[in-house]
């Protein structure tokens, strides 16, 4: 679980009860008036369902603890510049393949745009699988894994925005820029 702030991002992640060596894949989050509550082991409404449901006996996430013994529960905490970041340190931490793509933003005329946020998109589904954010060069990078992408680059509070398509390879690093059109 991630979310991307002003100039920070944070990123939440847990490890499965039964084996805190193994990362935790189905998680449920549930946001609510600023405060956001982790279902362990949870997938979806009915995970969260669950909890306020009288018959249940065995509920996503619950740490049960026999008297006379203990229970470890592991999670991390990053805190980064940006969801990609965030993302590359994922991909390093789990040894997956990797390479860098080093995305430059720019105006028409070529000055470099700060502040972009680029979101990496999965074309298989459609869904935002990370998103950088520009620095005061126009440049953002991530860590993906090789495969194709959609890239889309937007600046907050404007409608402007460039999209690009990228096979990303299996090691090193490329470069790509986007251009946002004009205001």
């Amino acid at each position: 679980v991630g979310f991307q702030g002003d100039g920070v991002a944070y990123g939440y992640r847990t490890y499965r009860l039964s084996d805190v060596r193994i990362p935790e894949v189905e998680n449920t989050l549930l946001a609510l008036d600023g405060l956001s509550f982790s279902v362990a082991g949870g997938n979806g409404e009915a995970s969260l369902l669950a909890w306020t449901n009288p018959q249940v006996t065995e509920r996503p996430g619950a740490v049960k603890i026999p008297g006379g013994s203990q229970q470890l529960f592991l999670r991390d905490l990053f805190i980064t510049k940006d969801l990609a970041e965030l993302h590359s340190l994922r991909l390093a931490l789990e040894s997956l393949p990797r390479a860098r793509l080093n995305i430059a933003v720019q105006e028409q005329g070529g000055a470099p745009v700060e502040g972009a946020w680029i979101s990496v998109i999965s074309p298989a589904d459609g869904r935002i699988l990370t998103v950088a954010v520009t620095d005061g060069l126009g440049a953002g990078r991530v860590d993906l894994e090789p495969r194709g992408y959609r890239l889309v680059a937007r600046v907050p509070g404007q409608g402007r925005e460039a999209s690009r398509d990228v096979d990303v390879a299996s090691s090193g690093a490329q470069a790509v820029t986007l251009t946002l059109p004009a205001q």
